[in-house]
Parts: structure tokens; sequence; C-alpha cells
């Protein structure tokens, strides 16, 4: 019995390292992308269109993720994309 609850508490922490590790997880996408709007709304454009790049960055590198990130993390937004690309239009 002492084994099974070794057993059960290293699952157990394994666990709750996954689910803090998950819960600080960030996605460069969606926080280069508000970080582009918030430049575009305040009139810095170098600033926006380099915010707006970085989250294009991002999106691309997400493609390259692993198989098992792809379960785990939320997928890239071709919404944002689209969104950042439309923002570089405006601001080009």
């Amino acid at each position: 019995t002492m084994a099974a609850l070794m057993l059960v508490a290293a699952i157990g922490s394994c666990m709750l390292i996954s689910a803090d590790r998950l819960n600080r997880w960030e996605s460069q996408q969606v926080s280069r992308y508000n970080i582009g709007l918030a430049a575009f709304k305040e009139g810095k454009v170098d600033e926006a269109m380099l915010a707006f790049d970085e989250s294009l960055d991002a999106y691309a590198a997400m493609e390259k993720r692993e198989g098992w990130q792809d379960r785990l993390y939320p997928a890239r937004s071709s919404e944002l994309a689209a969104l950042a690309q439309s923002k570089k239009a405006i601001l080009y």
C-alpha cells in the first residue's frame, strides 16, 4: 500500500505541475497582436507594425509545433492573423 500511495502522490504532483504550466501559458500571437492594437490606437505606427509582424511570426511558428503541443495548448488563430494583416495594410 505504501508503493501505491507513493505512485498516486507522484502522479498527482505531475498533474499539478502540468496544470500550473498550462495556466501560466500565454499565446505570443495574441499578446503581440494586443500590443500592436494598442499602439495602432495611439498612432504609434512603427511600434504597431513591429508588434503585428511579431504576431504573424508567432502564428507561423505555431504551425511547426510538435503533435503533443497541438493537443495540450490552444490552436493558432487564423482570425487574429487576418486582423493583424489588415491593420498592417491600413498602416502601410
